[in-house]
């Protein structure tokens, strides 16, 4: 028998126009990516702030999302970098793997403190 249930580290994509925030949690691939573009055509002009504090696997359809709001085709890029809030070891390892990091401000996630963990 096969589960239809979600998987826990499923990837979700959520937009919060009115505090000009995406937020991307779980695995975000393909599957998280496609879900979040069923939404009515939208440019992602209006991001301000992406918090990936709780992405745990990002694959390259998660990148293009990023890119979409930081070096969007056919309109101006933002005149001040997205910030990228509690970009976790393994999301700012990609970025600066391809030499993307610059197109990013880097902040702590939501929660964050100074103390030491």
């Amino acid at each position: 028998m096969t589960s239809t249930s979600p998987r826990e580290d499923q990837g979700v994509v959520l937009a919060v126009p009115e505090e000009s925030l995406l937020v991307l949690r779980g695995d975000v691939d393909l599957s998280s990516v496609e879900h979040f573009d069923r939404r009515p055509a939208d440019d992602l002009a209006w991001v301000r702030r992406i918090d990936v504090s709780e992405v745990t696997f990002i694959d390259t359809q998660g990148l293009g999302l990023l890119l979409r709001v930081a070096a969007p085709r056919g309109r101006p890029a933002p005149e001040q970098r997205p910030q990228l809030a509690g970009a976790t070891p393994q999301v700012a390892q990609l970025l600066e793997m391809l030499g993307v990091q610059d197109l990013f401000e880097p902040v702590p996630g939501p929660g964050a403190t100074d103390a030491p963990r």
